[in-house]
């Protein structure tokens, strides 16, 4: 077969990096994990991996703006908090195995860790199109 048998597609314009990453701000699971990691500071306490604490979970649906009637609000929350922590908006620092004196503390007898917005979240602001972009898909 000859090469012009085959049809051609039409030439497409294609968007700028900055027009994509000012898409990929607006997503809302990407906006949410945004706004979780600037909520995010000394009180904000973690599990094993880094997951938000059950009982944080209403507080940061709230801080989302998330309807507390909705019983998904939480699930959503905590999606946003996951893409946070995996794409380094928020830094966690795990609960330690011993739960004992060096920990970071204990809630209900559980040990837990803490959180605080990473060094990451200057990119979102600060940061060229292509960190933006580079944010993104790490979620």
């Amino acid at each position: 077969m000859s090469a012009e048998s085959h049809p051609t597609l039409p030439p497409v314009r294609l968007h700028s990096d900055a027009e994509l990453a000012r898409d990929a701000l607006g997503a809302p699971l990407f906006a949410r994990a945004v706004r979780l990691a600037r909520w995010a500071g000394p009180e904000t306490r973690v599990g094993v991996g880094g997951e938000l604490a059950a009982d944080q979970l209403p507080g940061a649906a709230a801080h989302l703006g998330l309807d507390a009637d909705d019983k998904d609000a939480a699930g959503y929350a905590g999606q946003a908090w996951r893409v946070a922590v995996d794409t380094g908006l928020v830094d966690v620092t795990e609960p330690e195995e011993d739960t004992g004196a060096g920990g970071a503390g204990e809630a209900g007898g559980e040990p837990y860790g803490t959180a605080a917005p990473g060094e990451d979240l200057a990119l979102v602001t600060g940061g060229a199109p292509a960190d933006v972009l580079g944010l993104w898909r790490g979620g």
